[in-house]
C-alpha cells in the first residue's frame, strides 16, 4: 500500500495517508509550484524520497516497452525463458507479425 503526502503554503505535510492501490502520490497545494526536480529545502526528508520516485517513474519506459525488452532479453538468451510469459508473447508476435 503506497502513501500520499498532501503539503500546504509552508511545506509543511498536511495530512498523509495510505493509497489502496499501491501507488505513491504528491499532492501539492495549487500556490507551490514545483519544476521537474525541484525539490525545496524545506520539505522533509520524506517528501524527497517521494519526489525521487515521481521523478523516477516519470523517467522509466512503458510497461509495453519494460515487458517488451523482457521477452526480448528472452528471445536472444540474455535472461532464461519464462515459457508461459515467453510462449504466449511469441504466439501473438508469429501470428501478427511486423
Amino acid at each position: 500500500m503506497g502513501k500520499f503526502y498532501l503539503y500546504d503554503n509552508d511545506n509543511n505535510i498536511h495530512s498523509e495517508g495510505h493509497c489502496p492501490d499501491g501507488m505513491e502520490t504528491l499532492q501539492l497545494h495549487s500556490d507551490l509550484n514545483l519544476g521537474l526536480g525541484e525539490v525545496p529545502n524545506t520539505m522533509s526528508y520524506a517528501s524527497e524520497a517521494i519526489s525521487v520516485n515521481i521523478l523516477r517513474k516519470q523517467a522509466y519506459p512503458g510497461i509495453g516497452e519494460q515487458l517488451d525488452m523482457i521477452w526480448h532479453a528472452m528471445d536472444n538468451g540474455t535472461l532464461p525463458k519464462v515459457p508461459d510469459f515467453y510462449n504466449t508473447i511469441k504466439a501473438v508476435k508469429t501470428s501478427i507479425p511486423k
